[in-house]
């Protein structure tokens, strides 16, 4: 709908003065003012684009489009808005006798923009091209004044260059760049953009002349005053630096100590063209500011601070209708009526003023006209916006994309980005990453100064208002030897302190890699490094004089002369080579490095799925983000680890009851994987796998609904066959098995990253559980431990939406996928699910009791004969029992000692007299005093009964497991002041007290007693919950550490490893292991109480030494219902003590609460009407 002419009215010795012409294609005339086309025309308000300028919806219908376009040899009905301009000595001196008019023209030539820049650099062109040129010429040679196309365009040029400079001064050497053709050819978009600029500021103010009262035109305010106050006070250095936003500061005479960053890449790219002589390309990447970090920052907060630009009617009293951005004083929208309606109203009002008419419309229509294509504008924007991203997304499904992101901020716990890179700029060129995300050990606040009213100067690094201090913590260990190998190709680092983007790295090497029993010893070597070298720093003075080249004729300056002001800097980088460090399978890495404004990290893009007006769609998302060199962090699963990692339920677990123990297994694993998954990616450490080989299955081959084939595994993968698997070798299991265990249930983040033959990168990520592992072990003959040799590990994918995502893969790259290394991290699921789940697998299998059974499937009742494997105790019994406990108590002689009431008797002589009982009791009704009771009571019974079964010559029953009671709360300090009051029942004076037993978790028995670790300051953060020394005597560990001299003496040589920077050998650390693991045996079968959580009432060592006949479950409402699970997993009698009314569970994942893990098994057996004895005196 447009075209430009340049025709030569005079020419002279010292000048030559041009004819320069915008004509536009009169659309007005084919639609009638009101008619039910003009109606439906303003319903749609303007066409709208998808990709490559792709129109999906029309304004106008397509017959009258062709009709009314200026197309080649065919004379149509214009407007045209026409100056006389001079030149003289090659340059713009003066326009004059601007006219608009109503015309008829003829198009002559149709160009590309690629061809346009050619012919504007003139360039070497195409023989398709070359014919096009000279058919235009030749035709040319007949008209008066015409030219030579190659002479047009650099008149046109020169004149579209002088327009610019008129509009925003210096800020016209800065281009603006949103689309990668513009970054091409950049010249011959400035040219039609300025030319169409030009063109309506022309016809609004010649509108606004004739309708002042009555014209649309396209206003912008300026940026509100004290937010842009705001902004400079924080980036004055950098803006000072922007050859568009210098205008909003004031100039900086001190240049000292003043530095700009800009991108490796963007350095080498000038110095690359200034040794080829390509000076012009040289200067595009100058004046490209998006590219440098910190100038695309500002601009990045420059936009948000700009307001939207809307459609204004004009009114006599008011005077200002500037647009900010354009810098014009009355622009309006004309230059395209074909698809765009306001123009259609431009030119019928043009119309008018041309022939002395009337306005042909009324404020009102005028007002109804702006506000409708307002919102057909955004409409089409955001349309464009989403499909584009859309198609980016499809892109990224494919193969993930890597791209270099900078830091415009980090606050309010975010971490933000921009990216320079021109395929994300208009659709996706920002984004947000919650720090928490980042999988950092520690990130903490640093507020740097800000500049203040009386300073000259700000260096950029002062600049920064916010930094945040991250650092990260990895084990990292390769399959094919030495992670040495990956960092010799990933870390540079250099020796210079260059604090913008630093990165401090410290490796922990042990050398594993020697005999099995030969103590090692740990080195440790600090790096510096500055993001893999991705920016680089040059002299403010030195960028100064290189934005005044751009003032310049490129043919005037020197390119030697500017290669030498471009010298790299002469930082010597040095790689790791292998004198430094032992060959060892196993590092520790350490990554502490300065999150801030400016920052370059490495991003890598994926396609996620997010919900958007009730409908899932495709969308980029962040993937990988590399914090250091050779440490990217997964922020996809980090974000959404349920979405990547689990089948996420839709459907409540907890109801009242199940069919079958298949039913109740399968709707609470779905729940209980959700919920671990959350927990394990905040709570977990890193933990990497590199130069990794995996066995793919066969895939399936899949069609999606654009025709496109893609392969996908086969899921649900119910066969091995049907698995990723992962063969670890000899050498892995020998040196780092002990730190890389594979167990069933964990999580895996699988990353591939190969190299085309073209040069192009295929990048994918995949997300994985692990479903079964497979172990070999070597024949040693009298050896007790068996060492492994190998393990198979099975892979699987049980989401169906990360499949969909992640799993997606081309035909080229699943015939790659079995030969190419990979890097794999492991994610460890936290050891409480573990043991939840192992439980609930064993419910499923029938290895429970019959109890435990019918309370799960909500069956079992108070008072009645339910099916257990033990006789309960009648009332006479419990009654004959508790007299010889509870006078004691009545004596009040001690502390602890309470005269216990009628209702909590009552709810003893129920408890034990029912294999099933619930007690509930308010806050201060003695719940934990009446549970203690019961424990003893049921504790002498077991007693005598086991004294009754030993045979004459004092020998127990070698056939069966000790029974005993389990006491069991949901937290270390439930069961702790269980252990408190059970202490002062037992009487000093009883010819066979009970043996007590108190099992803490392996957390606190390692800060009490820290084990052979490869560095536990390091890599086990400490913490402050430790076992109570009044109770030493009963907990476990202090019995094991304390009363064995063989463990005591071990002890003592790994306090002094750790002295002297050793490491202990793997024998050593499982000869330490088999000790302990044998003393706690042989304590814990003679026990008759043990204290300890739910949860560890799964541990193996209690697995394998406790038959807990009797078990209560004290808190129980606090406890999720799988948690009280696994200790009445093998119980035949079963005592509930809590009260739902108070705390709740404990549930980190919002959505596995809401379907059903926030209900305890308390509350879900009240809510089925089965009443607990309730406790009602209150002593608190």
């Amino acid at each position: 709908d447009d075209a430009i002419t340049c025709k030569l009215l005079k020419k002279s010795s010292n000048s030559e003065e041009y004819q320069i012409g915008v004509h536009i294609t009169n659309v007005q005339q084919y639609i009638q003012k009101d008619s039910e086309l003009d109606k439906e025309a303003l319903q749609i308000g303007c066409a709208v684009y998808s990709s490559h300028d792709k129109c999906v919806c029309k304004m106008l219908p397509q017959s009258l489009v062709k009709a009314s376009s200026l197309s080649e040899h065919k004379p149509q009905n214009a407007f045209s808005v026409l100056a006389q301009v001079v030149f003289k000595k090659g340059a713009v001196h003066s326009v004059h006798n601007t006219t608009i008019t109503e015309s008829t023209v003829t198009s002559k030539l149709e160009l590309t923009y690629p061809e346009a820049q050619l012919l504007i650099d003139k360039s070497r062109m195409d023989h398709h091209l070359t014919a096009k040129v000279v058919c235009y010429d030749q035709s040319c040679d007949q008209l008066h004044g015409a030219l030579a196309i190659t002479d047009q365009l650099q008149i046109l040029w020169k004149f579209a260059s002088f327009l610019r400079h008129q509009r925003l001064g210096k800020g016209a050497y800065c281009f603006v760049v949103d689309e990668p053709d513009k970054e091409l050819h950049p010249e011959a978009h400035y040219l039609i953009e300025e030319l169409m600029i030009w063109a309506n500021e022309n016809v609004g103010k010649k509108l606004l002349r004739t309708f002042p009262d009555s014209t649309i035109l396209r206003t912008q305010d300026a940026p509100d005053k004290e937010e842009l106050r705001s902004m400079m006070e924080v980036h004055r250095s950098i803006m000072a630096t922007s050859l568009a936003l210098r205008s909003y500061v004031p100039p900086n005479p001190n240049h000292r100590g003043e530095s700009v960053l800009i991108l490796q890449t963007s350095f080498a790219h000038i110095r690359e063209k200034l040794q080829s002589g390509s000076i012009k390309q040289a200067l595009n990447c100058i004046q490209f500011e998006y590219l440098h970090p910190q100038l695309a920052v500002v601009h990045a907060h420059f936009r948000k601070l700009q307001s939207p630009a809307n459609y204004t009617v004009s009114t006599i009293r008011q005077k200002d209708y500037r647009h900010d951005t354009l810098k014009c004083k009355s622009y309006t929208h004309f230059t395209s009526p074909i698809r765009r309606y306001v123009d259609v109203v431009a030119q019928r009002q043009l119309h008018a003023a041309l022939s002395g008419q009337n306005n042909p419309y009324s404020v009102d229509e005028l007002e109804n006209i702006s506000v409708t294509c307002k919102k057909a504008t955004r409409r089409a924007n955001n349309y464009e916006r989403d499909v584009n991203r859309l198609l980016l997304a499809n892109e990224f499904q494919q193969s993930s994309k890597q791209f270099l992101g900078i830091v415009m901020k980090v606050e309010e716990g975010k971490l933000y980005f921009c990216f320079p890179d021109l395929s994300l700029k208009k659709y996706y060129s920002q984004e947000d990453i919650h720090l928490k995300t980042l999988n950092a050990t520690t990130i903490s606040q640093h507020n740097a100064p800000v500049a203040s009213a009386d300073q000259k100067s700000l260096t950029p690094q002062q600049s920064v208002v916010d930094e945040q201090q991250a650092s990260w913590k990895a084990k990292v260990c390769s399959f094919s030897g030495s992670p040495q190998n990956f960092l010799a190709n990933d870390l540079q680092f250099c020796s210079d302190d260059v604090s913008q983007g630093k990165i401090e790295i410290t490796l922990f090497v042990p050398e594993l890699g020697v005999e099995a029993n030969q103590t090692s010893r740990l080195m440790e070597k600090k790096l510096s490094a500055v993001s893999s070298l991705l920016t680089c720093t040059i002299p403010l003075h030195i960028w100064s004089e290189a934005q005044s080249w751009l003032e310049k004729d490129p043919k005037s300056l020197n390119p030697k002369a500017m290669l030498k002001k471009f010298q790299p800097s002469k930082q010597v980088h040095a790689a790791i080579t292998n004198p430094v460090y032992p060959d060892s399978p196993l590092w520790l890495y350490k990554v502490c490095r300065s999150l801030q404004t400016y920052g370059v990290m490495k991003v890598q893009l994926c396609a996620s799925s997010v919900q958007k007006r009730q409908t899932m769609i495709l969308t980029p998302h962040v993937q990988l983000l590399e914090v250091a060199p050779g440490l990217s962090i997964c922020i996809q699963h980090n974000s959404n680890p349920v979405e990547c990692f689990t089948d996420k339920p839709t459907q409540t677990a907890s109801k009242e009851k199940y069919y079958d123990i298949r039913e109740y297994f399968t709707k609470w694993e779905k729940v209980m994987l959700a919920e671990a998954a959350h927990n394990s990616i905040t709570d977990g450490e890193l933990l990497f796998i590199k130069d990794v080989t995996l066995i793919w299955p066969k895939l399936s081959k899949q069609i999606d609904s654009n025709g496109q084939v893609y392969y996908q595994l086969p899921i649900p993968a119910e066969r091995k066959e049907n698995c990723v698997c992962m063969e670890a070798p000899r050498s892995f299991m020998k040196s780092s098995y002990d730190f890389f265990k594979f167990t069933q249930g964990d999580l895996v983040c699988v990353r591939y990253n190969m190299k085309e033959a073209n040069g192009n990168d295929i990048r994918c990520v995949f997300h994985m559980v692990i479903d079964r592992v497979d172990l070999e072990f070597e024949d040693n003959g009298a050896k007790r431990v068996q060492e492994i040799t190998k393990a198979r590990v099975y892979f699987k994918f049980v989401s169906e939406s990360s499949n969909y995502i992640s799993c997606k893969v081309e035909n080229l790259l699943q015939q790659r996928l079995v030969a190419l290394p990979c890097e794999v991290q492991l994610i460890p699921l936290s050891l409480p699910y573990r043991r939840v789940y192992q439980s609930l697998s064993m419910l499923r299998n029938g290895n429970s009791t019959r109890l435990a059974a019918a309370i799960s499937l909500g069956r079992a009742r108070i008072g009645k004969q339910n099916p257990c494997g033990i006789n309960s105790l009648l009332p006479q019994e419990a009654a004959s029992i508790a007299t010889s406990v509870w006078p004691l108590q009545q004596r009040s002689c001690g502390h602890g000692r309470v005269k216990l009431n009628q209702f909590q008797r009552t709810a003893i002589d129920i408890a034990c007299s029912s294999t099933f009982s619930m007690i509930q009791g308010p806050p201060g009704t003695g719940k934990t005093v009446t549970g203690t009771h019961l424990v003893y009571a049921l504790a002498m019974k077991l007693h005598r009964d086991t004294q009754q079964s030993t045979t004459p010559t004092g020998e127990k029953n070698a056939t069966e497991k000790r029974p005993c009671v389990m006491y069991c709360g949901p937290s270390q300090r439930s069961v702790d002041v269980a252990l408190e009051r059970l202490v002062f029942c037992d009487s000093p004076v009883r010819e066979s007290p009970l043996k007590i037993i108190r099992v803490y978790s392996k957390d606190i028995e390692r800060n009490d007693y820290p084990g052979p670790k490869l560095n536990s300051e390091l890599f086990h953060e400490i913490r402050d919950s430790r076992c109570d020394p009044n109770y030493k005597d009963y907990a476990l560990h202090h019995i094991v550490h304390e009363r064995n001299p063989t463990i005591r003496v071990m002890e003592y040589t790994f306090r002094q490893y750790h002295q002297e920077g050793k490491v202990p050998s793997n024998a050593e650390r499982r000869n330490y292991v088999s000790a302990v693991s044998k003393a706690e045996s042989a304590i814990l079968k003679d026990v008759d109480i043990l204290l300890c959580t739910c949860n560890e009432a799964a541990s193996s060592r209690i697995m394998r030494n406790i038959n807990p006949v009797y078990c209560i479950v004290d808190e129980c409402a606090m406890a999720t219902e799988p948690e009280c699970m696994v200790p009445i997993r093998r119980a035949e009698h079963v005592v509930l003590v809590g009260d739902h009314m108070q705390l709740q569970p404990v549930i980190q994942y919002k959505d596995a609460a809401d379907m059903g893990l926030g209900v305890s098994l308390f509350e879900r057996y009240v809510k089925m009407n089965v009443q607990p004895h309730m406790l009602q005196v209150q002593y608190r």
